[in-house]
């Protein structure tokens, strides 16, 4: 069902209306709650121009199924976030997230095999998935920050992760030739704002440049 091209392709600015739920579905015999925590493990700050750093951040993604069925949704991670948010004065700050991808996958309209196969999770009720990423914050060394730019401070986003990659029509035949596996969640999963500061005077590395950086 999923289509990629290439290794180490950058897949920036991934924008995603984003809610302050943090779980897909409703809680019924149906429907799964699917569940998605997110964790810092490593945070490092790398130089990119003159004026501005990025803070590199190696997250630990958690999917938990809190649901009374087992939940499908797509193996391959992409995280997006849409609004970047102060925590001492709370205006919104909008920038996109720049984040590394082993593959970029599209849309297929190839119909669905018989059974979910190895591109999905299928995650069973009470049950948790782990996944990692890494995402790219780029802030100002020097200047007082515009409005929609950032300096030192504390901040959080909600991050966005899509868990189907088919049309909508290979969706409804996916749902139909897997309900036995599953629900298969097809409107993506976001969590809870996840909270990270910028120091003030960090330490600047000299890191491998992503892609397009």
């Amino acid at each position: 069902m999923l289509k990629a091209i290439g290794r180490n392709v950058l897949v920036g600015f991934l924008v995603f209306a984003v809610s302050e739920i943090a779980t897909v579905g409703q809680q019924n015999d149906q429907s799964p709650l699917l569940v998605l925590t997110t964790e810092v493990m490593k945070a490092r700050y790398c130089e990119w121009t003159e004026r501005q750093a990025t803070l590199r951040m190696s997250l630990r993604l958690v999917f938990k199924n809190n649901g009374r069925t087992p939940v499908i949704f797509s193996r391959l991670l992409l995280v997006g976030g849409s609004e970047i948010r102060s925590l001492a004065e709370n205006p919104r700050v909008w920038s996109p997230l720049t984040t590394v991808e082993d593959h970029l996958a599209y849309p297929s309209n190839s119909a669905p095999g018989s059974s979910p196969g190895g591109d999905f999770v299928v995650l069973k009720p009470g049950k948790t998935f782990v996944g990692h990423k890494t995402i790219s914050v780029a802030f100002l060394l020097r200047d007082p920050p515009a409005r929609d730019e950032r300096g030192p401070g504390d901040y959080s986003i909600p991050l966005s992760i899509p868990t189907w990659w088919g049309s909508e029509r290979a969706a409804s035949l996916a749902r139909e030739r897997w309900k036995k596996y599953g629900h298969l969640e097809t409107e993506g999963v976001k969590s809870e704002p996840m909270k990270f500061d910028i120091e003030k005077d960090p330490a600047i590395e000299h890191c491998k440049r992503l892609p397009q950086q």
